[in-house]
């Protein structure tokens, strides 16, 4: 993806919070970003998704 263009982008609706100790380890390891004000973070929100545009995204 070029940086100049826009990548996918969602809305949706929050439905609840992750508190399982096994799906926050899970989670932990797949992220591929940190959190934009830096920090430690351990809080996943769970987000249902009722809208999705953009580009498809492939991990290779």
């Amino acid at each position: 993806m070029n940086k100049t263009e826009p990548g996918p982008a969602a809305t949706g609706t929050p439905t609840g919070r992750t508190t399982s100790a096994d799906e926050l380890v899970r989670l932990d390891a797949l992220s591929r970003s940190l959190p934009g004000a830096g920090g430690q973070r351990t809080y996943w929100m769970k987000i249902t998704p009722t809208r999705v545009t953009g580009r498809r995204v492939v991990n290779r």
